[in-house]
């Protein structure tokens, strides 16, 4: 599917959401460049009996935040269809593969910020994309997560390094220290303490022993 802008220097790009038609395009006074999509599935599967429904109930609008196109901010408007299942009675909403289920931000929007906020400041990749600290620090966990292979929590199991590195980072400067563990031989981050819990070597150590079941 292409995105085709309609200023005097019009050009075509992919717009990279397959089974997805536009409807419509606009493009504000201040830049913003809003895209009217309708899903081309013609049924949809109820989620409660599991059969399928072409028996459109109504049709909601719905915006949705994606990544930008240059000094364009991109709003998505959805036009999410709730069909009615013929065995059930009970209507439903067609799923949201873009975004995920009450989401605001399309997937890919969450997975460029995470990536942005792993060599950039959090603050200045909210002021960029005009969201919230506490969002951008979500994106950029879940780019971790997905690089490491498993969850940051505390409690989770840590491999044993041969070397470890230990240090300490702002995530507001002056309000919010954190404390992160590296694996010097993959370069990888290990864990990662919220609020300072581990906020000198000996704590981050010990607490390292303990998830790993060291004796001494």
């Amino acid at each position: 599917m292409l995105f085709q802008h309609t200023a005097p220097d019009q050009i075509a790009v992919p717009l990279a959401l397959p089974g997805w038609q536009i409807r419509e395009q606009r493009c504000l006074a201040d830049g913003t460049l809003e895209i009217d999509l309708v899903s081309q599935a013609l049924r949809a599967c109820c989620p409660r009996c599991q059969h399928w429904s072409h028996k459109v109930h109504d049709t909601r609008r719905r915006r949705k935040a994606d990544r930008p196109l240059g000094p364009h901010r991109i709003v998505l408007i959805l036009y999410k269809r709730r069909f009615r299942c013929t065995v059930c009675q009970r209507p439903f909403t067609e799923s949201d593969h873009i975004c995920g289920w009450r989401r605001r931000t399309t997937a890919r929007l969450r997975q460029q910020i995470g990536k942005q906020a792993s060599h950039q400041p959090i603050a200045h990749v909210a002021q960029t994309y005009q969201v919230g600290p506490r969002f951008v620090t979500a994106c950029w966990e879940q780019v971790v997560q997905a690089r490491v292979g498993r969850s940051l929590a505390e409690t989770a199991p840590l491999p044993t390094p041969r070397w470890l590195g230990i240090d300490e980072f702002a995530r507001r400067k002056g309000r919010r220290y954190d404390t992160i563990s590296v694996t010097w031989t993959t370069a990888k981050s290990s864990t990662s303490a919220p609020d300072g819990r581990w906020s000198t070597p000996a704590g981050c150590w010990n607490a390292w022993r303990r998830l790993n079941g060291w004796k001494r």
